[in-house]
């Protein structure tokens, strides 16, 4: 083993004994030479230490060893030339810097924040056996200045690569939202930064970016241009109307005021008399089975509607199985206030039947339309539905949070004004 005094063998031309080379006892090697053959403080043969022969008793040997032993011994005596040094082991902890941005956000509300950098951070850390320490920060120059000064391992988010101290990676390609941008690597971490750069080209050809990006920001681009007008119009005029009693359903559920918002804006624009084809009413367009179940007096009441609502969507995003994290569990959830809780489990069984991930809604979203045929909805346990329709609800409703979450405050300017 490396750093072990070796052994050395001499073939005896009129014996088959052999003679073993060590260092002397209570001598160590010297370290400083990566094989570990001589020892420090004395001065010898090659300027590094001596052997001492040490006899060992004769045993037989299928040949003699002279071509062998004397390539070793020479090795030996030769200067210890240095080898290359293996590459540093891999931190066991990555410190990451994160830029708080778009690209990192999520419907948590309030809970652990996620989102697409993040993702991918915990998917290059898992795909290496990493334990991760993420920290927060508002401002660029100061997660860079973090980054420089190699008190973080990377700084992701979304950076000016024209900034000097630290190294850059790729830029991995997103297909949808804004783009993640190249990650800053710390300047001593060279490897680290080759190995992410690697890490980034594979997970563009296996789909990762791609299922990232629809997860958080899919359907966003195409469905913003076929009303944003109108939709940013109501924001500036409706909106403040009812941005008090969203904010209320927040704290109520923890939803986030914001997507319950997106939600009653899908339903009905915004309009408390809004009244569907089916028969359901009001600002959430609740059916008359759901309202009795949550209290709802009348429907056509904005404020009831919207907070008996929200409590609604919170039950069933409680009610799915724990270990589906965010951004699927807000819309497997949105899924389910739409077609409704049956017809979702439905589907998610319907997925893992097809090999599919059931606590994942690209996946989910894929069968979901073939709820509406008869050889998948005949064997499905809440038979027939409309599958196509979540779809379209979910898409949209994402695509207005979205909207929402770039353009209207978390926090009315106007409140915090009032009370500083």
């Amino acid at each position: 083993m490396r750093g072990d005094p070796p052994l050395i063998f001499r073939a005896s031309q009129k014996r088959k004994d052999y003679t073993v080379w060590r260092l002397p006892a209570g001598d160590k090697p010297d370290r400083s030479c990566p094989r570990g053959y001589n020892r420090g403080g004395r001065k010898g043969l090659g300027g590094r230490g001596w052997l001492v022969p040490e006899e060992r008793p004769t045993r037989p040997r299928l040949a003699p060893m002279r071509l062998t032993g004397m390539l070793l011994a020479l090795v030996a005596l030769l200067v210890c030339l240095a080898e290359p040094a293996p590459p540093s082991a891999p931190d066991r902890t990555l410190v990451v810097a994160l830029l708080r941005a778009p690209v990192s956000l999520s419907p948590t509300g309030l809970a652990m924040p996620t989102g697409l950098n993040r993702d991918l951070v915990e998917a290059y850390a898992a795909a290496r056996g990493l334990a991760v320490t993420i920290i927060e920060f508002e401002d660029a120059e100061a997660l860079l200045s973090k980054v420089a000064a190699g008190e973080a391992h990377v700084g992701v988010g979304a950076l000016a690569t024209a900034s000097q101290g630290v190294l850059w990676t790729i830029a991995p390609e997103s297909p949808a939202g804004p783009p993640a941008g190249a990650w800053a690597v710390a300047p001593d971490r060279e490897a680290l930064r080759d190995d992410i750069d690697r890490y980034f080209a594979a997970a563009q050809n296996d789909g990762l970016l791609a299922s990232l990006a629809d997860r958080y920001f899919g359907p966003a681009v195409e469905i913003e241009r076929i009303d944003a007008g109108i939709f940013r119009d109501r924001v500036q005029t409706v909106l403040p109307r009812y941005r008090r009693w969203f904010e209320e359903a927040q704290a109520a559920t923890g939803l986030p005021w914001r997507l319950v918002a997106a939600v009653a804006y899908q339903e009905s624009q915004w309009d408390p008399e809004a009244t569907s084809e089916t028969g359901v009413r009001g600002f959430m367009q609740i059916t008359s089975d759901t309202a009795q179940r949550l209290g709802i007096v009348d429907r056509l009441d904005p404020y009831a509607s919207i907070v008996g609502a929200a409590h609604y969507l919170a039950f069933l995003k409680s009610h799915l199985p724990a270990r589906i994290t965010e951004p699927d569990r807000t819309w497997l959830a949105l899924a389910a206030f739409n077609i409704g809780a049956g017809h979702l489990e439905d589907a998610r069984i319907l997925a893992q039947r097809q090999r599919l991930d059931p606590d994942r809604w690209t996946d989910v979203r894929q069968v979901l339309p073939l709820l509406a045929l008869p050889e998948h909805y005949e064997s499905a346990r809440n038979g027939y539905a409309r599958g196509g329709m979540p779809v379209v609800f979910v898409d949209r409703v994402r695509a207005y949070y979205d909207i929402m979450l770039r353009r209207v405050p978390a926090v009315d300017a106007f409140m915090l004004a009032a009370n500083p």
